[in-house]
């Protein structure tokens, strides 16, 4: 038998945003995208599967982006990885998600990263590799599709 069940709601209407599971406590962390109105959002919300639950964080992305992709790293630190600005400019930057030692999640912040991406883009794809790294390929970058492949190193 497969049963579906309804959460509540998001806090905020969103599309092309990231959903990433933080650590082994199950939760997700909902980040960016884009609003109803087609804005770009700087906020997150943290999904807790347990109670059916968003919450909002209180923390903010420092660039609102949208066709980002995020990622868990093994440190438990979530690394929100290019995308675009209200503009539609593609971009390089990498932010980083943390919450403090034995703090809720919903009390955690974002910070730039001090090194991001080789190539601006959105709309690309990323997998932590066994080594710790993050693979990042493809996307788009202006005049479309691309095929470039890099490694990140998260340093964490």
């Amino acid at each position: 038998m497969n049963l579906v069940s309804t959460p509540g709601p998001m806090n905020t209407p969103r599309t092309q945003f990231s959903a990433t599971r933080l650590g082994g406590s199950g939760q997700i962390l909902i980040v960016g995208g884009l609003d109803a109105d087609g804005n770009p959002l700087a906020s997150a919300e943290l999904f807790d599967p347990a109670s059916g639950v968003f919450t909002t964080i209180a923390g903010a992305l420092g660039t609102a982006r949208y066709g980002h992709v995020g990622v868990a790293s093994v440190g438990g630190a979530i690394f929100v990885i290019g995308g675009q600005t209200i503009a539609g400019v593609y971009l390089a930057s990498v932010e980083i998600f943390k919450s403090g030692s034995g703090q809720p999640a919903v009390t955690g912040t974002f910070t730039t990263a001090a090194v991001g991406l080789a190539s601006a883009r959105g709309n690309i794809s990323a997998e932590l590799l066994a080594s710790g790294l993050i693979l990042i390929t493809g996307g788009e970058a202006g005049a479309g599709a691309i095929s470039l492949a890099e490694v990140y190193s998260p340093g964490i």
